[in-house]
């Protein structure tokens, strides 16, 4: 049965959350502006033929335009987003953890992407998982980049424009590290991945530290280690070093000489150099001596920031370290904890970064309350189901 109220109300739910306006939809279906107002405000009824149009419109069935809301009404939805240079993570989530919908897509760091694409990327994301029919109550994103300049605003202004009706905080990636750890809000959070930052968290206030990009870090991120592995290998190519065990893995990843394969190398990503820093590690384990000196450098230079954040900020002596590199937690700990002084904790989370986004955005719809214990064996068992 056509209930005309579930249709207005459900009309102008399904319309804000995908940002169309009342113009654009009315220019869509043929109509006047105020033919679809009256339809929200519930003084009159489309035509049956404009109802499969409508929901068209709004990648809808025809049945959500008059579901009653009342068995949902218990129910909060929200967005988690951990944007990276190599690839973006979102999902849809319930104010009780469970993960509605994941979604994984290309990167959006604005420094490497541009602005315009990485507005693209976000909105087109979170505009596949709302046309799953649920309404959002808010979106947090953590996108790597962000906290340059002023990225964060415009790419939430950006946001806010496109969906009007959700609540939308957008920050550095690095604040999805330190919310990964369930209750923990002041500290540092390390990325040690491709890249490398470290951000303080203290109260409303945070900054950065290092995260400078490939150009000018030498030391620390997976970028820098597999830059130096294939430095190694080419001062060993022209007699400069003796030939290491380190450089055969590394030629043996690369698949073949690298005086013969350099050409190969200038053609690919930075994602590819740091693909390198594994061979490093591996190395490592191996007892390669070059090896430890490249890895043990880039996790002491680490170290020496994480130091210097806590004593300029006076932040509490919690460090959450997150990121691809974290897979090396063994090595990580054994150098690190020769570098920094015994007061200082530091946690690798088993949770995710996307896990941290999501109880940031909690907390941004003031629903932190939601963020149990019950919430986290949730949400980790549906997100293992989903990987």
């Amino acid at each position: 049965m056509m209930n005309a109220e579930n249709f207005s109300k459900n009309l102008k739910k399904y319309r804000q959350m995908r940002g169309i306006s009342q113009n654009n939809l009315a220019k869509v279906l043929y109509v006047s502006a105020q033919s679809v107002s009256k339809w929200e405000k519930g003084t009159s009824f489309p035509d049956i033929s404009n109802l499969c149009a409508i929901a068209n419109a709004l990648e809808i069935t025809c049945d959500k335009l008059f579901e009653n809301e009342s068995p949902d009404d218990n129910n909060k939805y929200f967005i988690g987003i951990d944007g990276g240079g190599t690839k973006t993570e979102m999902v849809l989530f319930r104010h009780d953890g469970e993960i509605l919908h994941r979604l994984v897509t290309s990167g959006s760091n604005p420094n490497v992407i541009g602005m315009d694409e990485c507005c693209k990327v976000i909105c087109d994301g979170i505009g596949e998982l709302l046309s799953h029919g649920v309404s959002v109550c808010g979106v947090f994103a953590g996108i790597a980049g962000s906290g340059v300049g002023d990225n964060a605003r415009l790419i939430e202004v950006f946001i806010k424009a496109k969906f009007p009706a959700m609540t939308v905080k957008v920050c550095s990636d690095s604040a999805n590290v330190i919310s990964s750890v369930r209750g923990c809000t002041d500290g540092v959070g390390v990325i040690w991945g491709t890249g490398f930052t470290v951000c303080v968290y203290k109260g409303e206030t945070s900054r950065r530290f290092a995260g400078w990009g490939y150009l000018f870090e030498e030391l620390g991120s997976g970028f820098a280690i597999g830059k130096a592995v294939l430095k190694h290998c080419l001062e060993c190519n022209d007699s400069m070093k003796e030939r290491t065990l380190l450089c055969d893995m590394a030629e043996k990843a690369l698949g073949g000489k690298i005086g013969d394969r350099l050409g190969h190398i200038y053609t690919k990503d930075k994602d590819y150099v740091a693909s390198f820093a594994r061979t490093a590690f591996e190395a490592y384990r191996k007892g390669d001596e070059t090896a430890k000196k490249i890895v043990s450098e880039s996790i002491e230079w680490m170290a020496n920031i994480i130091v210097h954040a806590i004593e300029v900020t006076n932040c509490p002596k919690t460090v959450v370290i997150s990121g691809g590199l974290t897979a090396n937690a063994d090595i990580l700990h054994d150098v690190i904890g020769k570098c920094i002084p015994g007061d200082v904790k530091i946690i690798i989370p088993d949770m995710p970064q996307i896990y941290g986004a999501c109880l940031m955005c909690l907390k941004e719809c003031k629903m932190s309350s939601c963020a149990t214990e019950e919430f986290e064996e949730k949400f980790k068992a549906d997100y293992l189901r989903r990987i």
